[in-house]
């Protein structure tokens, strides 16, 4: 019987780290719902063993604050994030953050590309006075490292949700009302009991009340994989508003006496 050796392949990244990290430091990282409070690493943070979950093709708030012993000093950060997996962070699109001589916190945007998925390394750095290298040892703020794991969804069916820019109006004024809901619908169905028009395919309609009652709004949401149907009872409000003009009255002089 024939046996074959299979060694699993384990990337290697170079190395990043500051060799003095007791006046600056990354102190805090948050990347979407994820935060690490980190303090002072002693110039490198390997935070490798906690996975972020990021999915493929959104964007995600990212916000990171030094931390200081003493006065704030002017910090150069940059973020890199190894899409393509092949062990460094020189790809063109692989810089996806950078903020130069800052004082304070720093945030931005990240967006995933779309159709990846898989483990990778994200790789912070915090320079004090110049702009970090993705594989630089330097003297003062501090490196840390990461691990996203980047995932594509699977499609679902639809989860019915939707919202109104107002729930209580007066007679002959319109709602408008937003679709929001989860799993991508493709197609919409509403019903409006007292509006004009009394149901919609629209993804976001309008709709007109011109009778004062409580009024039910429903949205039926479908795609491929399935339907699923909201309803909120007594949702739109319709007033008398007020609405009806006074008579005039007024005098036809003021010359003696106002």
């Amino acid at each position: 019987t024939a046996y074959i050796d299979v060694t699993e392949f384990v990337i290697s990244y170079c190395s990043s780290s500051a060799s003095n990290s007791s006046t600056e430091w990354i102190q805090t990282l948050s990347l979407g719902s994820f935060t690490n409070n980190s303090g002072s690493d002693g110039g490198y943070g390997d935070y490798t063993s906690s996975t972020i979950s990021v999915e493929s093709g959104l964007s995600y708030n990212l916000d990171m604050v030094p931390g200081f012993s003493n006065r704030s000093r002017r910090e150069f950060w940059s973020v890199w994030i190894d899409y393509n997996m092949d062990g460094d962070f020189t790809d063109s699109n692989e810089q996806v953050f950078i903020a130069n001589g800052r004082k304070g916190s720093v945030s931005g945007n990240i967006t995933i590309p779309s159709g990846l998925s898989g483990e990778t390394r994200m790789r912070v750095s915090m320079k004090y006075n110049s702009s970090p290298t993705s594989c630089e040892q330097f003297a003062y703020g501090e490196g840390e490292d990461y691990t996203l794991l980047m995932y594509i969804p699977v499609p679902q069916a639809p989860i019915a949700n939707f919202s109104a820019n107002t729930t209580t109006i007066s007679i002959g004024n319109s709602v408008d009302f937003t679709d929001e809901s989860l799993n991508n619908p493709t197609s919409w169905n509403w019903t409006f009991n007292g509006g004009t028009p009394a149901t919609s395919t629209d993804q976001n309609p309008s709709v007109l009340y011109d009778t004062e009652g409580s009024y039910s709004v429903s949205l039926t949401a479908t795609n491929n994989l399935g339907s699923d149907s909201k309803t909120i009872t007594d949702y739109i409000i319709v007033t008398s508003g007020g609405t009806g003009t006074y008579c005039a009255s007024q005098s036809t002089s003021n010359d003696l006496d106002w």
